[in-house]
């Protein structure tokens, strides 16, 4: 942004004014030397200021693909297969609460506490895994 705006003012606002224009070019020669100590000090703006910015490394680019690589692994592969883990380890808790039920509840004294671990292990895992984790996080 700060090199188009120093360019309109080398341009628009005439800083080359007190240049000297030779009678060849009065004649209606198709250079001027305005425009080129125009451009060449458009080219030294640019130059210095690109110079100033840091270059992207080869590692910094191999990351970003890298990054790129894993989200798209993780949306096309990994989202639906724990879905799917999601949807089966539901099945399976609901199975398996009858026969946790009586076990767990004779020794903690607590419904909740006794289906607790079935819970954790066949529905709270691969939710957590399907819908809290970051997109992109393996």
């Amino acid at each position: 942004m700060e090199s188009a705006r120093l360019l309109t003012r080398i341009f628009d606002c005439g800083a080359l004014r007190g240049v000297p224009v030779l009678p060849a070019m009065e004649r209606g020669r198709s250079w001027d030397l305005r425009r080129i100590g125009g451009a060449a000090v458009a080219v030294l703006a640019i130059g210095l200021h690109a110079g100033s910015a840091r270059a992207v490394e080869f590692s910094d680019t191999l990351d970003a693909t890298a990054r790129v690589g894993e989200t798209a692994f993780d949306l096309v592969v990994l989202r639906p297969l724990s879905a799917t883990a999601l949807a089966v380890g539901s099945v399976f808790f609901v199975a398996s609460a009858p026969f946790v039920f009586p076990e767990g509840w004779y020794r903690t004294g607590s419904p909740r506490e006794a289906v607790r671990p079935a819970w954790s292990t066949f529905v709270y895992a691969p939710y957590e895994y399907t819908v809290l984790r970051d997109l992109g996080d393996l």
